[in-house]
């Protein structure tokens, strides 16, 4: 008796579902590992450069002014240049140049940025960034019911390059409240 040994239709089948069904879970589980990992490090690059501005405010008695695209006026020989995201923080020449920070961060993510917000007079500052995870308790939310809104006073705050993708998570100087 020779008998053919090998696999059904069947049984090929099944354990190609559940091959499947296993290569779903873990691309959904590395996703959203992925996107608490940017949020993360946007929750980090905005504290750092808080305390860089802060540090900012102490020499010059204001915080930087910002451009009209969210980017703040703080670099240069006599820090009236813009700072570009990934750009050195500094002010003055070498040797007595200050240093505020070694680059302002760049969003992890590379259709989005940063926002900086501050008033005329340097008064204050805010930094937005937009977080990938909706349901993060720390992104902003207007009490609508909807995560991608949130109280945006000035309609101004955009985190996407191309594209009006709006900011839901921010740091604010210690002397006014985040809205």
């Amino acid at each position: 008796m020779n008998k053919n040994r090998g696999f059904t239709l069947i049984e090929i089948i099944v354990v190609m579902a559940i091959l499947a069904i296993l290569a779903v879970g873990a691309i959904g589980s590395y996703r959203a590992t992925m996107m608490k990992r940017n949020d993360l490090k946007r929750k980090s690059d905005l504290a750092q450069m808080a305390k860089a501005i802060e540090i900012y405010y102490q020499d010059f008695g204001s915080f930087p002014k910002m451009t009209t695209n969210g980017r703040m006026n703080a670099c240069g020989d006599t820090g009236q240049v813009t700072c570009n995201w990934g750009d050195m923080m500094k002010q003055g020449v070498s040797p007595n140049e200050v240093i505020y920070m070694a680059e302002l961060p760049s969003d992890p993510k590379s259709t989005q940025t940063y926002y900086y917000l501050s008033d005329a007079s340097g008064t204050f500052f805010k930094l937005y960034a937009r977080l990938e995870n909706l349901d993060d308790q720390d992104a902003l939310h207007d009490g609508s019911g909807n995560p991608d809104d949130y109280n945006d006073p000035i309609g101004l705050l955009k985190c996407g390059k191309t594209t009006l993708i709006e900011c839901n998570f921010g740091v604010t100087s210690t002397n006014k409240v985040l809205n």
